[in-house]
């Protein structure tokens, strides 16, 4: 049981004997398998050696400390995101994270993973360092709409900013003294995409400066995470469940806005005249019903029922087409098809739902066929594709046993190339006798991205997991049962 015991020492909690929550989605389904099965040994190999990547990495901890955004205040708790563009150095007892000039795009994408992991881990282990990092994400959800909020303005819309700037903060934490630089933000570098707007009179932080022009890339990131909120909130604290009950509140009113403005994302110009770009980020393609799967979950969302909007399997079109011209629309559909499918689950549409998990095989289908012919899609990505199996084995489909060696592949080059001395570095980057200078914001290496290196614990905790499916990880070498 030495996995089990790495394990518990991730999340510094002693493994308890709660068993397992019961398997399953509220609707039969069965695939046929694919692939060379996986033996009982070559799935407690796997398993330990996932162990043991997340223990090395200190993963949920290792997370905790480099998320951020606000520390906590006697008037008001802390928010953490995780970021893009941030510096990370050392200097004494002094730590330093530093933003670039053009700030933050998509910290929804990254922070929704570590989100899910950390419910995950709570539901397995009732680690409270786990309830207090959801809790700090769940309030850094909400900020990116509280941040738009004006005294001046109390009956403005609901709106989202990509990221805000609060002034320069230092504080005391893990034994350093932390200073969070956001002056080259205030105001930062504007670009095509989005520009600094300045609200001087935010009820919450007072004089900020926020992004604005609030992209679509990963709301279905964002949305599929508070869904999972369900895995784990009834065990969470009554404190804790209040939070996100505030924050679902904000979501289901934006997502009524987005679509009362046509499903459009509405924002403030430099001015802060309300305005609606005119670019594709923030617009949702209705042509040809192109952006379905994103419609319906922000109806299921904001509405509580899909209004009688249907999407199939999940797969438009256009979905080929548009995932195959850029990134982000590839993380806009493959996050939109899975949102689409929890939130019916838990608004109780069923049907679809089962069309939904469905179309998930079908998609991982077509690209297994494009791998083994040769043809690889554009902006193919391993690791993101990884990610997606480990989530649709959480939603209901039942994975083969090809879609498991391919994961399992995923989590042995991760094994071997997580620990490089920059990793080790970043490791390190809170010890009390850490060596001066600059260390990468978090960890990064081959085969799964860090923010979704956790996942994998969703496998144990989640009741969507179909019985149909072949074992991902073996959950009796997770955790003592």
């Amino acid at each position: 049981m030495r996995a089990a015991l790495a394990l518990c020492f991730v999340t510094s909690v002693s493994c308890g004997s709660d068993p397992l929550p019961e398997a399953g989605p509220p609707f039969d389904f069965v695939r046929a398998d694919t692939g060379d099965p996986i033996s009982a040994a070559e799935l407690a190999d796997a398993t330990d050696l996932y162990v043991d990547l997340l223990e090395r990495t200190k993963f949920l901890r290792t997370a905790s400390k480099f998320a951020h955004g606000y520390p906590d205040r006697p008037d008001r708790p802390g928010f953490a995101t995780w970021w893009s563009g941030v510096r990370v150095h050392r200097e004494g007892h002094k730590l330093t994270f530093l933003h670039s000039n053009d700030g933050a795009d998509n910290n929804g994408l990254r922070t929704a993973p570590f989100l899910e992991t950390a419910c995950y881990a709570f539901k397995l282990f009732h680690d409270p360092q786990d309830e207090a990092f959801i809790r700090r994400m769940v309030r850094g959800f909400g900020s990116w709409i509280s941040a738009m909020e004006r005294t001046s303005a109390p009956n403005a819309p609901v709106l989202m900013t990509r990221a805000f700037y609060p002034e320069n903060l230092t504080y005391e934490d893990h034994g350093l003294e932390i200073t969070i630089d956001y002056s080259l933000n205030r105001p930062g570098l504007d670009n095509g995409a989005t520009e600094y707007v300045h609200i001087p009179d935010n009820p919450s932080w007072g004089d900020i400066y926020v992004k604005n022009k609030r992209s679509k890339d990963d709301i279905g990131h964002m949305l599929l995470a508070l869904a999972e909120l369900e895995t784990c909130k009834s065990e969470l604290s009554a404190e804790a469940q209040a939070e996100i009950d505030e924050v679902m509140s904000l979501y289901e009113a934006w997502s009524r806005q987005v679509e009362d403005d046509g499903f459009k994302i509405k924002t403030y110009d430099k001015n802060l005249d309300l305005w609606i770009p005119t670019e594709s980020l923030a617009i949702f393609v209705q042509t040809l019903d192109a952006e379905c799967d994103a419609m319906l979950t922000l109806k299921l969302v904001g509405r509580g029922s899909s209004g009688g909007k249907r999407c199939g399997n999940g797969i438009t079109d256009s979905d080929a087409l548009f995932s195959e011209l850029n990134d982000n629309n590839r993380h806009i559909f493959w996050s939109f098809h899975q949102a689409s499918a929890l939130w019916s689950v838990r608004r109780g549409e069923l049907d679809q739902a089962r069309a939904l998990v469905e179309g998930m095989g079908t998609r991982m289908d077509d690209i297994f066929s494009k791998i083994e012919n040769g043809d690889l899609p554009n902006f193919y990505n391993a690791p993101d594709f990884a990610a997606f199996i480990m989530r649709a084995g959480f939603l209901g489909v039942p994975l083969t046993s090809r879609e498991i060696r391919f994961v399992h592949e995923q989590v042995r080059q991760a094994d071997e190339g997580y620990f490089s001395e920059t990793n080790l570095a970043a490791l390190a980057a809170f010890d009390p006798e850490a060596p001066d200078g600059e260390k990468s914001f978090g960890l990064a290496g081959p085969g799964l991205d860090f923010r979704t290196l956790g996942l994998g614990l969703g496998v144990c905790a989640t009741r969507e997991v179909n019985p149909n499916t072949r074992t991902l990880f073996d959950c009796s070498r997770m955790a003592l049962q």
